[in-house]
């Protein structure tokens, strides 16, 4: 036992590189008899082989979650023995709680970005100093014999508009993440120049935030340029900007960025289902994506009823109609919680009943039916009240609901009139009353 154990830990030490744990070697040492050479061979094999799969995993959640670093999904494969499914939901959690450091982090990319051009922006505000300066002088020189011509006044500071004129062209107009985008420009009239620029921007930032940018060219009138679609799902926007500006004077029609795809629902009232069925019209294959069924007033994030994954062959899908009444929807999502397209509108139609009746020697019978709520988590109860009551604290009888129909019987209680009121969450709000019944004396 201790030669084997030193045969290990010989193999650990005259081989770091092998990534492996004691109990994997000692397995592969003993189903080769103990002979180290052998062993050793093997095991750099499975070491190999271990590390390619190791980084097609770590490649298949980057593709996913391209926000967070390449050591925040190699941890959380490490801590869920490298299962991919076991790492999804721990990186949804980490990628929501980066948020604002990932947007930070955007902002000072864009912000570094923009330190690379406006150099030629810098030049001209130079130049136009120095010849503000230059005419301040001279009108200070003059003031004393007469109105200069070259008085700067407060119209001649302002900048002026444009005198160029261009378009631009962005196709096509429907594009997913990483894929070209072709931007076709054209100067109509005015002087340019080779560096004038073309930016990306998301639809209504200001021309300062651009996302990325290129050179237009040395083509004098009309050229192209190539982009890649960004990562973000969204609608985009290219605009034409002279040499040393920040003002367009030509902007392309918005570009929307993801998958285009055809979302429908249907509700089968007999069978009491809800169906959701996608069309997809263009974009990536996305392994994880998935739709899920949401109540229309609550956000993606975890709140949905039903969720099903929507790869291939898989285009229809179908899931159990909502007892709740209200309005529904169904939502497909790429990847995480980014949805790229939403059903039409499903509508549960229903209401709470509570009626009573009376049943053998004058017993009360109190037929329940809730779809509003759920009797499981939201504590319902029913009690016996004489009619005439308004403190709900003074009931006669009381009983749990438990199930959303049921009939429950109450003992007869003394002659008068009698009523059954329902409560949720413990508490003695009325939620519902029920008809009146009369007892006679027995």
């Amino acid at each position: 036992m201790q030669h084997h154990q030193k045969q290990i830990n010989s193999i650990q030490n005259e081989f770091p590189e092998l990534d492996l744990t004691q109990s994997t070697l000692g397995d592969v040492l003993n189903a080769h008899n103990n002979d180290k050479k052998k062993a050793v061979k093997a095991l750099q094999v499975m070491n190999k082989q271990m590390k390619h799969e190791k980084e097609e995993k770590i490649k298949e959640l980057k593709d996913q979650f391209t926000c967070l670093s390449r050591d925040i999904i190699i941890a959380a494969l490490k801590s869920h023995n490298w299962s991919v499914d076991d790492s999804i939901l721990p990186l949804f959690m980490k990628m929501q709680e980066l948020q604002p450091e990932i947007a930070a982090e955007q902002l000072k990319q864009r912000e570094l970005e923009q330190s690379k051009l406006p150099r030629p922006v810098e030049e001209v505000v130079v130049r136009q100093k120095t010849l503000e300066e230059g005419l301040n002088e001279m009108v200070i020189a003059q003031d004393n014999e007469q109105e200069s011509p070259f008085k700067v006044t407060e119209s001649t500071q302002k900048n002026p508009e444009p005198k160029e004129v261009a378009t631009i062209v962005a196709t096509p107009a429907i594009v997913d993440s990483g894929n070209p985008i072709t931007v076709e420009w054209e100067v109509l009239s005015g002087t340019t120049s080779s560096y004038d620029w073309i930016g990306l921007f998301a639809a209504d930032q200001p021309n300062k935030n651009y996302l990325t940018y290129q050179w237009r060219g040395p083509q004098e009138k009309k050229g192209t340029v190539t982009f890649t679609a960004p990562s973000v799902f969204g609608s985009y926007e290219f605009r034409y900007i002279p040499y040393g500006s920040y003002q367009h004077i030509a902007k392309s029609a918005l570009i929307k960025v993801g998958p285009s795809i055809q979302l429908t629902a249907t509700h089968d009232q007999e069978s009491k289902k809800v169906s959701a069925k996608w069309d997809i019209k263009s974009g990536n294959e996305y392994s994880r994506a998935w739709v899920g069924l949401y109540e229309k007033s609550e956000v993606n994030h975890k709140n949905f009823i039903s969720w099903e994954y929507a790869v291939k062959p898989t285009t229809e899908v179908s899931f159990p109609a909502p007892i709740k009444p209200g309005e529904y929807e169904f939502r497909y999502f790429a990847y995480s919680y980014v949805d790229v397209a939403r059903s039409n509108t499903i509508k549960i139609e229903g209401h709470d009943t509570l009626e009573v009746e009376l049943g053998a020697d004058n017993s009360v019978v109190a037929k329940v039916k809730v779809v509003t709520m759920d009797p499981y988590y939201d504590g319902i109860w029913i009690g016996l009240y004489e009619t005439k009551e308004e403190n709900n604290k003074n009931l006669k009888r009381y009983k749990y609901i438990t199930e959303r129909e049921t009939q429950i019987s109450f003992r007869a209680p003394a002659s008068g009139s009698y009523e059954v009121r329902l409560f949720a969450h413990k508490s003695y709000d009325v939620v519902l009353k029920s008809n009146s019944i009369e007892i006679s004396g027995n």
